[in-house]
């Protein structure tokens, strides 16, 4: 199976159509129980989330959110190619989606587990899912879209009691808004300054206060 995600990979990053499909083929639900049909799955799911477009994630989600241990391999895998780097996947999903995959990921390995180490240390396979988890949130923060904001508020009503998540709302607010806004021209302005009854209008809802 490893050989095989070897080959996928490379069959993928040139977009190969069969491949693709192939790979979706590997991923059935219930998820395979036998060991190699099992692993050939979860180097599909993998092989998918790391190089397509969509990150596969109509096939590969459905498995991940049915089998909980399924999920924990295939985002052990994913974390250890992406730990800091979320935005790969990332960029290929939608706000919401990308919520969903941090809240799974939060639920399966809470922040409270995380291994705390001081000085120099190989860097484990828990570690490298907790890189991969606080990227993502990242990530969803500096996508600075007013759906990103929604979606970290989402996290937020599911995580209370995290300082975190509220901290990156309220960046993530302010991230938004920096991108979202468009000042005026300056010609616009000398406009304004010589009538009083010049009005600047930008979007439909500055027209409808007019």
């Amino acid at each position: 199976p490893n050989c095989m995600g070897y080959l996928l990979r490379e069959l993928l990053k040139h977009k190969v159509v069969e491949a693709k499909l192939f790979a979706e083929s590997l991923i059935p639900l219930p998820s395979p129980s036998g060991e190699k049909e099992r692993l050939e799955a979860i180097v599909a799911a993998h092989m998918l989330m790391a190089h397509t477009e969509d990150a596969g994630w109509s096939v590969v989600w459905p498995a991940i959110q049915q089998d909980a241990r399924f999920g924990q391999d295939v985002i052990s895998r994913v974390s250890y190619e992406f730990a800091r780097h979320a935005d790969s996947i990332g960029q290929k999903l939608t706000e919401e989606q990308v919520g969903n995959l941090y809240l799974w990921i939060v639920h399966q390995y809470p922040y409270a587990e995380d291994p705390k180490y001081e000085g120099f240390h190989s860097v484990g396979s828990r570690e490298m899912i907790a890189d991969f988890r606080n990227s993502l949130l990242r990530h969803l923060k500096e996508r600075g879209t007013n759906q990103a904001c929604e979606a970290i508020r989402r996290i937020a009503d599911k995580l209370p009691e995290s300082k975190l998540v509220k901290e990156t709302l309220l960046e993530a607010q302010d991230i938004a808004r920096r991108k979202t806004w468009f000042p005026p021209q300056p010609d616009d302005i000398l406009k304004m300054a010589r009538s009083q009854k010049v009005r600047l209008v930008q979007n439909g809802d500055q027209l409808l206060d007019v």
